[in-house]
C-alpha cells in the first residue's frame, strides 16, 4: 500500500481559486452573472468586514443607541435631527477613534487622528461633509477574524444629501440583503416619516423569503413604553409594556 500526502489548500489558496472561478463567470455569456448587485454581493462575501446599518427616522435614538454599543460619547445625539451624513464605524481594537472624511465625490478633505464628540458635531453640521469612515475599538466584539462595521445613515426624512435618502432606500431592496437594525420610537409610530419607512421595510421583508425578513432586528428606543414589534404583513404594531 502506498500512500500519497496531499495538503489541504490554505484558506488564502481557496480565495484566490473562488476569485478565478468568479472573473470566469463575469467573462462569461450570462448578462445576469454581471449586474452591480451580483458583484457586490460576491465583495460583500469575501469581506472580512460586516456590516450592520442602523437606520432610523429623525429623532428616534439612533445615535444614542450607537453611543451605548461604543460605550462613549461619540455620535451627536439630541432631541432634533442630528445626523446629516453617512458614517461607517469599523472596529479595529484601537485605543483610539480616529476618521478619514470625503466629500460628495469622494475626495478626501480632512483626517482626525483621534476623533471626539465635538469633532463629530462640527462635521455633521459641515455641509461639505457626506461621509465619514471611522475606525476604533467597539468593545462588545473583536477584530480578530471579522471587522463589525456599524453604518449610521441619516433619517430618510432629514437628509441634507438627497443621495442619502436614495442609498438608505436601496441599501434596503438590495439583493445582497445586508443585516439592518431599526431603531423605533414607541411614541411616534404614528408620524407619517415612520410609517412611509416601515411600508418599504414590509415590502423588503416580503421578497427573498425567510433571509429577507431575518436580516431585519428592530429595537424600540421609546423608553417605558416597551418592546414595539411590527407584522410586515398587516402593517400593524405591537407594543408589550416592560416589566420592573
Amino acid at each position: 500500500i502506498e500512500l500519497e500526502h496531499i495538503p489541504a489548500k490554505e484558506i488564502g489558496d481557496k480565495e484566490v481559486a473562488i476569485q478565478e472561478v468568479f472573473d470566469e463567470i463575469q467573462n462569461g455569456p450570462f448578462n445576469e452573472l454581471r449586474q452591480p448587485d451580483v458583484i457586490k454581493a460576491f465583495d460583500l462575501a469575501k469581506s472580512k468586514d460586516f456590516e450592520v446599518n442602523v437606520v432610523a427616522t429623525m429623532s428616534a435614538g439612533k445615535s444614542t443607541l450607537i453611543n451605548s454599543l461604543l460605550r462613549q460619547k461619540l455620535m451627536p445625539a439630541k432631541q432634533e435631527a442630528c445626523t446629516a451624513t453617512i458614517t461607517k464605524i469599523k472596529d479595529n481594537d484601537a485605543d483610539c477613534f480616529m476618521a478619514k472624511v470625503y466629500d460628495k465625490d469622494g475626495t478626501l478633505i480632512q483626517t482626525h487622528a483621534e476623533l471626539t464628540y465635538e469633532t463629530m458635531e462640527q462635521l455633521n453640521a459641515n455641509p461639505s461633509v457626506s461621509r465619514i469612515q471611522v475606525e476604533g475599538n467597539i468593545p462588545f466584539v473583536t477584530a480578530d477574524d471579522v471587522s463589525l462595521v456599524l453604518v449610521d445613515t441619516p433619517g430618510p426624512n432629514n437628509s441634507r444629501d438627497p443621495e442619502h435618502k436614495a442609498a438608505t432606500y436601496r441599501m434596503l431592496s438590495e439583493s445582497s440583503k445586508p443585516l439592518v437594525l431599526y431603531i423605533m420610537n414607541a411614541t411616534q409610530l404614528a408620524v407619517n416619516d415612520d410609517y412611509n419607512l416601515l411600508s418599504h421595510v414590509a415590502e423588503s421583508m416580503k421578497v427573498g423569503g425567510k433571509q429577507s425578513r431575518d436580516r431585519f432586528i428592530f429595537v424600540n428606543q421609546g423608553g417605558t413604553a416597551g418592546i414595539c414589534f411590527f407584522n410586515p404583513v398587516s402593517y400593524t404594531h405591537l407594543t408589550l409594556p416592560t416589566t420592573e
